[in-house]
């Protein structure tokens, strides 16, 4: 696909839990071309024919929960010892990244800096590097999504979470205030030191359409330097494959952007070394006023989308096609097929409801069997 997002390299802390995690925004897709209680259908697996019979390594499976979903690691290893240890230490980074940039935990990073920043607007504040290139590529998704991702959108995600418990739409003038505080053109990222400027006092930051997909880039780097290279991680709706199964042409995936009780838009894909991330408003919806709500929040309305979207993004890593898979269920097919051409990633939508039971819409390069 033509042009591409070229963002720079996402540094993790050398010398603790995290090393240099390169994100090869920009590049061709290498690809052969996902419990808990109360948590969503997981839309996508790893199939049992990925699995390899070679004789030098074995598979293993972990799983635990993190970021309120489930993760699991596909690997092949030479032993158990080894599987166990590096898987270890991939579910330690994503659970630091979790406490990191949680909305959940007001001691979290994520929220001490919203803090800092109502305190001091227009001062320097000090970011961890890994917050910092985080930011930096929310930011750059908010600028190449035309706003339809956008990091800086905790008010109205924190508003709408209470119109769902409470059955009714916000306030407009509740609304319309949120709305003025939110949208990363508040923030000034430095370039060249881990530094942010809040440009007026009350921004509030939500990474929850950007963390699991970073956690998932960065549980993959940390197997590879533990030397494991045909592994798969798993991250709710998310999934970064690394090399193929010994023997095999990619890790079989399978889609069901509606759960696995509807066999509408399932799709078998072949991927490796690639991320893809499935984002859709169908199992968490709610009812006000006779009308149908996503939990997926417009950032330009504030306002959850209409239910009955679900799109795929197939990219070079996850960090990326978890952020726009958000935000293809935002603008919807016609914008989103013109949003991947302009990222350069591939992208599959499922709709239905009002005369569009099951229908799909791809990009002419999505990888589907």
């Amino acid at each position: 696909m033509a042009g591409g997002l070229r963002l720079s390299v996402i540094v993790w802390r050398q010398g603790g839990p995290f090393k240099a995690l390169v994100n090869s925004f920009g590049v061709a897709l290498l690809v052969g071309l996902q419990g808990c209680r109360d948590v969503p259908p997981i839309p996508i697996t790893v199939d049992s024919d990925s699995l390899s019979l070679a004789a030098e390594s074995r598979h293993y499976s972990f799983e635990e929960p993190c970021m309120g979903t489930l993760f699991r690691i596909d690997l092949y290893a030479a032993s158990e010892e080894v599987a166990s240890k590096a898987s270890s230490q991939a579910f330690d980074v994503a659970h630091a990244l979790n406490a990191r940039f949680t909305d959940y935990d007001p001691r979290s990073e994520l929220m001490e800096l919203c803090k800092s920043g109502s305190n001091t607007p227009g001062t320097p504040l000090p970011l961890s590097p890994e917050l910092w290139e985080a930011l930096k590529l929310g930011a750059e998704i908010e600028r190449l999504s035309e706003g339809a991702f956008d990091p800086a959108v905790g008010h109205l995600t924190k508003i709408w979470r209470r119109s769902v418990r409470k059955g009714r739409l916000p306030q407009e003038g509740v609304l319309a205030e949120a709305l003025a505080r939110t949208g990363m053109r508040h923030i000034e990222l430095a370039e060249s030191q881990p530094e942010a400027i809040f440009l007026r006092s009350d921004v509030l930051l939500d990474f929850g359409g950007l963390g699991k997909g970073i956690a998932a880039d960065a549980m993959l780097d940390v197997l590879s330097l533990e030397g494991i290279k045909s592994v798969v991680v798993l991250a709710g709706g998310d999934v970064r494959a690394g090399a193929p199964p010994p023997g095999k042409d990619g890790w079989a995936v399978t889609i069901r952007p509606y759960g696995s009780s509807s066999g509408q838009g399932i799709r078998k894909l072949r991927i490796h070394h690639c991320g893809v991330s499935t984002s859709g408003s169908v199992h968490q919806s709610v009812e006000i006023d006779g009308r149908h709500y996503s939990h997926i929040v417009d950032p330009k309305t504030g306002i959850g989308i209409a239910p009955g979207i679900a799109a795929t993004v197939v990219a070079p890593n996850t960090a990326l096609s978890d952020a726009l898979a958000t935000a293809m269920c935002v603008v919807g097919s016609k914008r989103g097929l013109m949003l991947a051409e302009k990222a350069g990633v591939e992208v599959l939508f499922v709709e239905r409801g009002e005369g569009l039971d099951g229908k799909v819409t791809g990009s002419l390069g999505f990888p589907a069997e």
